[in-house]
């Protein structure tokens, strides 16, 4: 009878393509994960490889099952987690991925929240780009992503159910030459723009940018970085200038050394908002953990004490 153990082994010899990097992978000798492969291939009555010196090929075969044996272990992952759902609230684990953009936002406010009410609940946060959260859903290696919807808008695997809308600002040193003015966007892409991610072409900033000034304008990013502080710093000892949700802004980087530039027209929106699986199941925790997300970015930002 083949076994869950074989699929997974199977599934890592075919991602690392040898022995040596799928044992490492599942934490088996290489003479364990061998004799694991060879009763396999027994079962089945044929080989499932092309051993070269390089390493190792799948045959026609094995790749042929090899996507029937990652949903039978996809099937498997949701079972136990059906099981841990209806066991209760207080018990299980979280994987929630979230953008670089709006980390701050769903990290500093909400977890420690989360974690006081359920402390026997492990909870996991990834930072993650749309085409990585993508995949890690698809997966079911995360429970949901807390991000702009932006990069998800019409793709019909996955729902989108809105948190916030957050209003977008443009952000500078009160030193910058273009701060107390009113200007437009050709004076403004004249100067380095920094970011907390890549800006994707469906980024409602761009939309709103092409929006106001009727003709596309090609954004070319200086500096990509996910920590605030330093983004934060490379804004103080520069002309740079970045976008960013507002909300995190004022919480993270505002103190009297940066402020906002007065960009005529300029408005835009990110909807922060829940990504997750269509017809997926969502579990009593992460219903918690969204509830308090939402409370916490209310006008009040109070969290009911029940």
């Amino acid at each position: 009878m083949i076994t869950l153990k074989q699929l997974r082994h199977l599934q890592a010899i075919c991602q690392y393509g040898t022995l040596h990097g799928a044992a490492s992978a599942v934490h088996l000798t290489h003479s364990a994960l061998t004799r694991s492969l060879k009763n396999l291939e027994d079962i089945l009555g044929m080989s499932l490889f092309v051993r070269h010196k390089n390493g190792m090929d799948p045959t026609e075969f094995c790749s042929q099952i090899i996507a029937q044996s990652e949903q039978v272990l996809l099937t498997v992952k949701e079972i136990q987690r059906e099981a841990d759902m209806a066991r209760n609230i207080e018990e299980g684990s979280l994987h929630i991925l979230v953008g670089p953009g709006t980390k701050g936002l769903v990290t500093r406010r909400s977890v420690p929240e989360f974690f006081m009410k359920y402390p026997n609940i492990k909870i996991r946060i990834s930072e993650a780009m749309p085409k990585e959260a993508s995949e890690l859903l698809l997966k079911r290696e995360a429970d949901f992503l807390i991000s702009g919807a932006g990069s998800f808008v019409g793709n019909e695997e996955f729902n989108i159910e809105l948190i916030k809308p957050i209003e977008l600002v443009a952000l500078a040193s009160v030193n910058h030459p273009l701060m107390s003015k009113k200007i437009n966007w050709d004076e403004l892409i004249k100067y380095p723009l920094v970011a907390p991610s890549y800006i994707p072409k469906n980024h409602p900033f761009l939309k709103a940018l092409a929006r106001d000034t009727n003709k596309e304008i090609n954004l070319q990013l200086s500096v990509i970085c996910s920590d605030t502080l330093t983004l934060k710093n490379i804004l103080l000892k520069t002309d740079a200038w970045m976008i960013g949700p507002q909300l995190e802004l004022l919480v993270d980087m505002t103190d009297g050394q940066l402020g906002t530039l007065n960009i005529q027209p300029f408005d835009s929106i990110n909807n922060l908002s829940v990504i997750e699986i269509k017809d997926r199941a969502r579990s009593p925790a992460a219903q918690r953990f969204i509830d308090i997300c939402k409370k916490q970015l209310s006008p009040e930002g109070e969290i009911d004490k029940d």
